[in-house]
Formats: structure tokens, C-alpha cells, sequence
């Protein structure tokens, strides 16, 4: 089964980063740098999970989290310290982002569903 993930930031770098260090076989990634769009195809095709970036433009991720739904597992990501979020995330990560760290992450999700 491949893991459909979904990535939300508004830096295209850090999209194209997500993409190429964290894609393989396993592994069905896409990245957006427009939340309207990619809250427009979550409702179209459900995510395993999405990976939100804690500023956007002109929102947080927190606030897109709202608009997703419940049972949709979501990710923080995030240079804040100390933020404070409405939201549950099943995890939190700083920034850098800890390629390897999330990595980790999403082999132990693999693992759950095989």
C-alpha cells in the first residue's frame, strides 16, 4: 500500500525538498504552495496524511488544519517556539526540518498498515 501524503508550505524549496528527500517506492507526495488548492484536492481524494507548515501566507497552519477533517492525521511543522495550537497533531516538528527524523516517521506509519 502506498502512503498518500500531502505537504503544505508556501516556500516551493522546502515543497521540492519534502518531495525529493522523502519520496520512495512506498510513497505518493504532493506538495502545495496554494492552500485553496490543496484543501480543494484533499476533498477530492483523502490523504493517509498531511504535513502542514505553521505560517502561511495570510493563515497558519493551524487554521487550515480546521478545515480538514477530524479524522484526517495531521503534522505540524513549524520554526516556532513555544506555538500554541487549537488543532491535534499526531506530531510536531521544528524547523530545520529533520529530514531524518521524519523519515523515521512515516517508516513506522508504513510499518502500522502493512
Amino acid at each position: 500500500m502506498r502512503l498518500r501524503i500531502v505537504y503544505i508550505d508556501d516556500e516551493v524549496d522546502l515543497c521540492e525538498l519534502f518531495s525529493d528527500i522523502l519520496s520512495n517506492g512506498n510513497r505518493e507526495i504532493t506538495t502545495y504552495t496554494d492552500v485553496a488548492k490543496a484543501l480543494e484536492s484533499i476533498q477530492g481524494s483523502m490523504p493517509d496524511i498531511v504535513f502542514l507548515d505553521f505560517r502561511l501566507v495570510d493563515t497558519s497552519g493551524d487554521s487550515v488544519a480546521s478545515e480538514l477533517p477530524s479524522d484526517l492525521p495531521k503534522v505540524l511543522i513549524t520554526g516556532e517556539i513555544d506555538v500554541q495550537v487549537v488543532n491535534s497533531f499526531v506530531k510536531i516538528f521544528p524547523k530545520p526540518v529533520p529530514w531524518q527524523e521524519i523519515d523515521q516517521f512515516l517508516q513506522s506509519i508504513e510499518r502500522k498498515a502493512a
